[in-house]
């Protein structure tokens, strides 16, 4: 994956910026002690340049790496929160399922009790009546009891 390719860019850019001329000392036979001077500090600068563009290759590649770690640990740590967030909404719903039911048992409940409720105030009516009717029957005539 990213390693591979972080590794195929390293040595694209390696042999690209050794094939530009070789760190080694060469001798380059010139003409003269001037142009072997004169080259010397060249291929130098070369090699500074090739071992400062090492230093930043490598530098990137381990930031890369430490980036593809960071992504690694958020990808599970997602994963691991998805499950959680699922197991709680699952729970959740449960709950509700619950809830349903017991809205439906307490419905039904109240709805019987508005119905007993409604007898015995119709009971209670008739015996209000009835107790009337058995006052003015137990009543005397003129007043007394």
């Amino acid at each position: 994956g990213l390693r591979r390719q972080v590794d195929a860019f390293e040595e694209r850019l390696a042999e690209r910026l050794l094939g530009e001329g070789n760190c080694t000392s060469r001798s380059h036979e010139l003409g003269g002690v001037s142009d072997m001077v004169w080259e010397q500090p060249r291929e130098d600068a070369q090699c500074e340049r090739i071992a400062a563009l090492s230093g930043h290759c490598q530098g990137l590649s381990h930031e890369v790496q430490a980036l593809a770690r960071r992504v690694s640990q958020v990808e599970r740590r997602s994963g691991e929160w998805r499950e959680l967030l699922e197991g709680e909404l699952q729970e959740r719903l449960g709950d509700l399922e619950v809830h349903g039911e017991l809205r439906e048992w307490r419905e039904r409940l109240e709805s019987d009790l508005q119905r007993r409720f409604g007898e015995l105030s119709v009971a209670q009516h008739q015996m209000s009546a009835a107790q009337q009717q058995m006052s003015s029957a137990l009543r005397l005539p003129g007043g007394t009891r």
